[in-house]
């Protein structure tokens, strides 16, 4: 049976990695409510979309650029956006 992450399944094990929907970086604070297990591939593209996000200053990209990360990771990195511009936890 495979393990699964928050964002994907997998058919082996692999390591899990802490995200913190509002980053540490940001302010986010270290509490359980404030992470996910995610995969390694997902922690990459999570914090590169909210990067992008921030830079443009809006949780709305262009689909050419969303296209590129799946379902979970576009919800995931737009809660952690979210969570930046209103300061409060937000789950995904």
């Amino acid at each position: 049976m495979g393990m699964e992450c928050w964002a994907h399944k997998h058919r082996e094990f692999v390591p899990y990695e802490d995200h913190h929907v509002w980053p540490k970086g940001e302010g986010g604070p270290d509490v359980k409510a404030n992470k996910v297990r995610i995969c390694a591939n997902a922690h990459s593209s999570t914090h590169d979309l909210l990067s992008k996000m921030l830079k443009a200053k809006s949780a709305r990209l262009p689909w050419v650029v969303r296209r590129r990360y799946g379902r979970k990771v576009r919800r995931l990195a737009a809660a952690g956006y979210e969570a930046i511009t209103t300061r409060t936890i937000v789950t995904p």
